[in-house]
């Protein structure tokens, strides 16, 4: 289905329709140097992946720390067939991101997350799949794109000095 505006596309809550519009216009440079706002293109699409994305992580992002703790424990459990080895239980400091860009220095690699949670001993990214395929490697890009967040992800969380640093790849 295709919406007539992306509003109609995505569960937005009062005071974030600005967010939203800044995530939906980030604008990616292309292989080709082709610059293209390849989020705002599928905003209006129902098998938009984005907008699943945001409309669960922001909806989820705005809630009290009480009711965020259950929902990424279930999430946590559904990914990992009911049996996840970490909890959110303990933490304190949870922060959900939509869009986060990462840096990997080691490899001078970025990545661009559907989703990411960082907390005080976590980075968990978080990669939506809908009704595509992951993408592998081809004759312009020599990664996949599950082996690049892992290298993005695993050189952040060396960066961060994270103590006792979870390191997790949820597909959805």
């Amino acid at each position: 289905m295709k919406y007539k505006t992306y509003l109609r596309n995505h569960a937005v809550l009062p005071g974030s329709e600005k967010s939203l519009h800044t995530f939906l216009n980030a604008i990616l440079v292309d292989t080709n140097g082709e610059r293209k706002k390849h989020k705002l293109e599928k905003a209006f699409n129902s098998n938009s992946e984005d907008a699943l994305t945001w409309s669960c992580f922001d909806v989820l992002r705005h809630q009290a720390h009480e009711k965020i703790v259950p929902a990424l424990n279930e999430i946590a459990e559904d990914a990992y067939d009911g049996n996840p080895d970490f909890s959110f239980e303990h933490e304190k400091n949870i922060q959900i991101h939509i869009g986060k860009h990462y840096n990997a220095n080691s490899a001078a690699e970025s990545t661009e997350l559907d989703a990411s949670i960082e907390t005080d001993n976590k980075l968990i990214f978080i990669e939506a799949k809908l009704y595509s395929k992951i993408s592998l490697p081809d004759s312009e890009k020599p990664h996949d794109q599950i082996a690049r967040k892992l290298r993005v992800g695993l050189d952040v969380a060396r960066i961060l000095t994270l103590t006792t640093c979870t390191k997790i790849i949820l597909a959805l």
